[in-house]
């Protein structure tokens, strides 16, 4: 189901009828009619009532879209009655409160759903409640013909406290992130609701609140490179709890003044080199020496043609897989119960990745055939491996170079 962060700014204030009524009765339903009910919950210690607060129900569906307006009653109750369910429709409540967004998806495929609970907070404007518990690099592909690199990072950004972080207008408000110069073919997924992408000075920003929690962002992009030796300067204004940088040794050797390493390590049968820091303060800038980069020959200028990219940008959630596998090593030589299970199952898979997304797709399969999910989590979970895959298809055997 399409995630409600997608429908971002469809919340907004109108002229709204308090549909406030007694809790309702299923068994009165009209055939192919749902009820949709909940309640808003303020998870800031001393938080406002929420009385009055509007909520949107979203409906998504080939030819119907259509977005319902109602108000929280006492105690921040809402409720949507006669819903008309349709197949291949997708439903979902937000809320904005306090400029933060809010939202969960639903599934009414078998009837009224539970009751819904929304939990919301009062809103904090210092990024002070901001921080970065890791940030991750992985060098992933290249392209020697074109001289040109390929990078995913993963951050997870953490907000610990029990307000939402909402930015101002101002760009330096908002949640920013680096680039490298010449970067481009940026792609960008973040659980974060509502975060449009906004080119920034030497990078990029997001315009989503950052509720309390942590929270993933993942990019990924390419860059040009010059001759067999390039530096890689990363800014991290919110700072690094930890930082991990990871590249194999036939892309570009790494080193760097300020990480510890490179230390090496086997993942899957394959070498990969391993920087490291930690405890990094907001406002830390980390420079890598690349080396030992592919240099492009009269030929391989010649004969280059744009199918020879080796990495199709269209999925960087694929990537993603394999920078979870590749950074969770550093967790298992620590003795990481849980990261060692997962480089293990990476590493005894016969075909690699695409063996690895088969086998969690036929274990979902049958997990979802004992009723250990819920159709609508199986369908989401299903879909996301399925274009994983499909995407590795795409991308094809990798290329020597």
């Amino acid at each position: 189901m399409a995630s409600v962060r997608l429908m971002a700014g469809l919340a907004a204030a109108a002229a709204l009828v308090w549909s406030w009524s007694a809790p309702s009765v299923y068994a009165q339903e009209q055939e192919g009619a749902r009820v949709v009910e909940g309640q808003l919950v303020n998870g800031t210690a001393g938080g406002s009532d929420l009385l009055g607060v509007p909520i949107t129900l979203h409906i998504e569906g080939a030819t119907r879209h259509d977005h319902l307006l109602t108000a929280t009653g006492p105690q921040g109750r809402f409720r949507f009655k006669e819903v008309a369910f349709e197949p291949d429709t997708t439903y979902g409540v937000s809320v904005v409160y306090q400029g933060g967004l809010y939202g969960s998806d639903l599934d009414l495929s078998n009837g009224s759903p539970p009751p819904v609970s929304l939990t919301v907070y009062e809103a904090d404007a210092s990024q002070a409640s901001l921080s970065i518990t890791s940030a991750s690099v992985l060098f992933a592909q290249v392209d020697k013909a074109s001289q040109t690199l390929w990078a995913l990072e993963i951050m997870r950004v953490e907000n610990g406290t029990d307000r939402t972080y909402v930015p101002g207008p101002e760009p330096m408000r908002l949640l920013r992130f680096s680039l490298p110069p010449g970067a481009q073919a940026l792609q960008v997924d973040t659980d974060l609701m509502g975060a449009d992408v906004l080119q920034v000075d030497r990078g990029f920003a997001l315009t989503a609140s950052v509720p309390p929690g942590e929270h993933e962002v993942m990019y990924a992009y390419q860059f040009p490179y010059s001759g067999n030796e390039d530096m890689f300067v990363k800014s991290l204004p919110f700072g690094a709890d930890s930082v991990r940088v990871l590249a194999a040794p036939e892309i570009a050797l790494l080193s760097s003044r300020l990480l510890l390493g490179p230390e090496a390590v086997d993942i899957g049968g394959r070498s990969y080199q391993l920087l490291t820091a930690a405890d990094l303060p907001p406002d830390s800038d980390i420079s890598l020496e690349l080396s030992g980069l592919p240099e492009a020959t009269l030929g391989d200028r010649v004969d280059r043609r744009l199918g020879d990219v080796p990495w199709e940008y269209g999925a960087p959630l694929a990537l993603g897989l394999m920078m979870v596998s590749l950074v969770a090593v550093t967790l298992w030589r620590r003795g990481s119960r849980g990261a060692s299970r997962l480089v293990l199952a990476g590493a005894s898979t016969p075909q690699g990745e695409r063996g690895r997304i088969v086998e969690m797709i036929a274990e979902l399969d049958e997990a979802h055939d004992s009723a250990a999910h819920d159709d609508a989590e199986y369908r989401r979970r299903r879909a996301a491996l399925t274009t994983q895959l499909a995407a590795l298809a795409r991308r094809g055997p990798a290329q020597p170079d």
